[in-house]
């Protein structure tokens, strides 16, 4: 035997191996818009590629990306249909496949990005005495401080004085552009 195979789909001629007859092959982007549209009986409906559309019992549509790992099976949802659409969809089934394809798991990734975004953010609503407050902490230890006066603050905590007095600042840092930083005489 050659190991290949021949036959005929719809007039057009197709070749396949012997080693990828025997597999199973995924076909993607079976789903169209229309038939998202038309589908109200609850289930699954597959995309191909571990892309599900999940039909609720009331109706609701959302998207799943079913997928295994390590021998266990793990559904990650990609949001409701009124808010990602079908093309949207497939880009992060796409993109969680490829991690997969890395051996890496896309839930973990996920919760990864979700949290140095919330760090981020954190920082960002930050005021301008916080940010001050952090920097003389982090580097006041490599200053040569002195005590200034009976409060017994230091030089460099006296530095940020003019910048934050009389009121403190309690703009977001994000917010704040360099003018609105500097002292007004």
């Amino acid at each position: 035997m050659s190991g290949r195979g021949e036959y005929e789909l719809n007039g057009t001629r197709i070749r396949q191996t012997l080693r990828s007859v025997g597999k199973m092959v995924q076909k993607l982007q079976r789903l169209t818009a229309l038939a998202i549209n038309r589908v109200s009986e609850p289930g699954l409906y597959a995309d191909g590629g571990g892309l599900y559309l999940r039909v609720g019992r009331k109706g609701a549509k959302r998207w799943a990306f079913r997928f295994t790992l390590n021998n266990r099976p793990h559904e990650m949802g990609f949001g409701g249909l009124n808010k990602v659409s079908l093309v949207d969809a497939r880009k992060k089934a796409s993109d969680a496949r490829l991690l997969l394809s890395e051996g890496r798991n896309p839930l973990i990734h996920r919760q990864e990005i979700q949290t140095e975004r919330a760090a981020a953010e954190k920082t960002r609503s930050k005021t301008f005495d916080q940010c001050a407050e952090l920097y003389i902490t982090a580097h006041e230890l490599a200053w040569k401080t002195k005590s200034i006066g009976s409060s017994g603050e230091t030089r460099s905590r006296l530095m940020f004085r003019p910048f934050s007095a009389p009121t403190p600042c309690r703009r977001s840092i994000s917010k704040t552009t360099p003018l609105q930083g500097q002292r007004r005489h």
